[in-house]
């Protein structure tokens, strides 16, 4: 506990936390990004020029907070004027592209999809899409582009007390409305955009395909894409049930146990090349690397890149022999995905 309270990251990572808090529950600032940029100079300035040490720490820990509340502001997508919102009028059109394909409803298949253009102008946000199953021959994929009337409406509040949160839930990730998309109401565009995640949908897509030619049943297939690929959408509200109810829910999330033991066979497998010179270089920067190709074929979801964070700073804390390489990975891994994602994190933290 004492090496916890002079490893100054800790410190940081608090006032962050702080910082988030007050802004994401509170909405403190509302000054514009301009304004917010101003006041991290002048606290940064501050730093050069106090060299009273109780000034000088004060200052930091100021500057952390407000880093936090920033992160927070800035992650919000309402914030900024080409917001889809700001842009819409009563006949427009808007450019979507699937950025998520997720678990699919009773009724429904559910994307998230990114607001790309309002009638022709860049703009920015997501929303959900719902596409009823009988209005579609085929379903969409990772970065499809669709044009379609600019109809959205807000989402739906919980209607029973202590049911679950959905539209809270969804607001975490910066997703505040949704669009119903009707039979021959669409456009659906030729492909030719490239992300990442559609990268990584396709290697998916190739690896489901190579595996649904093996003899395996529906259900089985299912949980292997959970273990493997980190996709979960194609497991039954039955199969779920059945892993809830055994105490293993949490065996279908890919997160710190699969990464954990992805990161113990590639230290074994990688062994043999600390013989060489600056083999140990090397070694790290091949374990690093491929932790984060998995993270990314498993679809860069919260767990996944929580986990992969985390288990990179470990393996480089190993690679040094460092003493409390778990505890300090753990503040260290915090502190950036807070710094780069604060949402993100906290819709790990408090769902």
């Amino acid at each position: 506990m004492k090496k916890l309270l002079n490893y100054l990251p800790f410190y940081f990572t608090v006032c962050l936390i702080l910082g988030i808090c007050f802004q994401y529950y509170f909405t403190i600032w509302t000054y514009g990004i301009l304004k917010s940029i101003c006041i991290l100079l002048f606290l940064l300035g501050m730093l050069l020029v106090f060299r009273n040490r109780l000034l000088h720490r004060v200052t930091t820990f100021l500057l952390f907070v407000f880093l936090g509340i920033c992160r927070v502001y800035f992650s919000n997508d309402t914030n900024y004027a080409s917001y889809y919102q700001h842009k819409i009028t009563k006949n427009s059109t808007a450019l979507l592209v699937i950025s998520k394909v997720m678990k699919e409803g009773t009724y429904v298949y559910r994307y998230v999809a990114q607001v790309a253009q309002i009638d022709g102008v860049p703009s920015r946000g997501n929303v959900l899409l719902n596409v009823e199953k009988d209005s579609l021959k085929t379903t969409f994929n990772t970065d499809d582009s669709i044009i379609l009337p600019a109809v959205f409406t807000p989402l739906k509040p919980p209607l029973n007390p202590h049911q679950f949160n959905y539209k809270q839930y969804l607001a975490r990730q910066s997703i505040h409305q949704q669009v119903f998309l009707k039979k021959d109401r669409y456009l659906l565009l030729s492909k030719g955009r490239f992300s990442l995640r559609g990268f990584s949908a396709r290697i998916r897509s190739k690896i489901n395909k190579a595996l649904q030619k093996h003899p395996f049943s529906k259900n089985t297939l299912a949980v292997m894409n959970a273990l493997l690929l980190g996709q979960r959408q194609d497991l039954s509200n039955e199969l779920l049930n059945k892993y809830e109810n055994a105490g293993a829910i949490h065996i279908l999330a890919v997160s710190g146990l699969h990464v954990g033991i992805l990161l113990l066979l590639l230290n074994f497998l990688l062994q043999p090349l600390e013989r060489l010179r600056k083999g140990k270089s090397i070694k790290i920067i091949l374990v690093v690397g491929l932790l984060w190709c998995f993270a990314l074929i498993a679809g860069m979801s919260a767990s996944v890149v929580r986990a992969v964070t985390m288990f990179s700073f470990v393996a480089v804390g190993l690679s040094f022999q460092r003493r409390k390489t778990i505890t300090f990975s753990l503040i260290s891994s915090a502190f950036l995905l807070l710094l780069v994602k604060p949402c993100f994190y906290l819709m790990l933290v408090f769902n």
